[in-house]
């Protein structure tokens, strides 16, 4: 075939159509995220605080979140991830929902100080 090698010849056509198998990307979980977060900043709290809630009103709406999970290193289904750590379907996440114990320890934090 011109211009490119055909699905049948075991080739990629470039104009393939889609299909789920060929749509399905590996899925990071939450446990993965914070461990993710750790790794590269020291703590879940400090990666909050530097990558991802940057502009301080605490809460990562679902682009915000999906573009900086990916230039964390992210790969895969980052929406997927975003969906499990909005459980409750706010179109934003908060430090809560990726570490409800983390959040209590900083609101703590605040209260006493």
């Amino acid at each position: 075939e011109a211009g490119g090698a055909s699905p049948a010849s075991g080739g990629a056509s470039p104009k393939a159509p889609w299909s789920p198998a060929a749509n399905h990307l590996p899925v990071i979980g939450p446990e993965d995220f914070s461990k993710l977060l750790k790794q590269r900043f020291g703590s879940i709290y400090a990666g909050w605080t530097w990558h991802l809630d940057i502009s301080e009103k605490g809460r990562v709406p679902r682009g915000e979140f999906v573009s900086r999970a990916r230039a964390m290193g992210v790969n895969g289904n980052v929406g997927k991830l975003f969906q499990d750590l909005d459980r409750e379907g706010k179109g934003y996440i908060t430090l809560g929902d990726v570490a409800p114990a983390v959040e209590l320890a900083v609101n703590d934090l605040h209260t006493f100080a």
